[in-house]
């Protein structure tokens, strides 16, 4: 199970300079730029620790920052705030889920977050 995310403007996806960065998953057709990305639920638990969720939750516990419904730019302060604070620890197989490779996943977002309109809206999809 994985979350897909995806920036939106006026109800489309935004279009990106360059193809998203590789996760779990990626569009083998080499001209697709659309902002939209693939994360592991395997994350989640690490994400939580550092006080993010990649979703809206019924029941969210204080300090938890949700990205889904956050604009761009909102979505880059959460982010940056988030990632110097994580491990560098990775494993070779990206569904592990470790520091690093929780990290890379969000590196991997705030790359296209910082792209894409500041007002573009983050979408989640699981």
């Amino acid at each position: 199970m994985s979350y897909g995310i995806e920036f939106q403007k006026n109800g489309e996806t935004c279009t990106l300079p360059f193809p998203p960065p590789h996760g779990g998953t990626y569009c083998a057709d080499e001209d697709f730029r659309k902002a939209w990305l693939n994360i592991t639920f395997n994350y989640a638990q690490i994400f939580a620790r550092h006080g993010l969720s990649i979703v809206k939750q019924e029941k969210t516990e204080r300090g938890i920052r949700t990205l889904e419904g956050k604009t761009a730019a909102e979505c880059v302060r959460i982010l940056t705030s988030v990632i110097p604070k994580m491990g560098n620890e990775t494993a070779s197989d990206y569904w592990e889920p470790t520091e690093g490779n929780a990290k890379k996943a969000l590196v991997n977002l705030l790359t296209v977050a910082v792209v894409v309109p500041s007002d573009a809206i983050c979408k989640v999809e699981y």
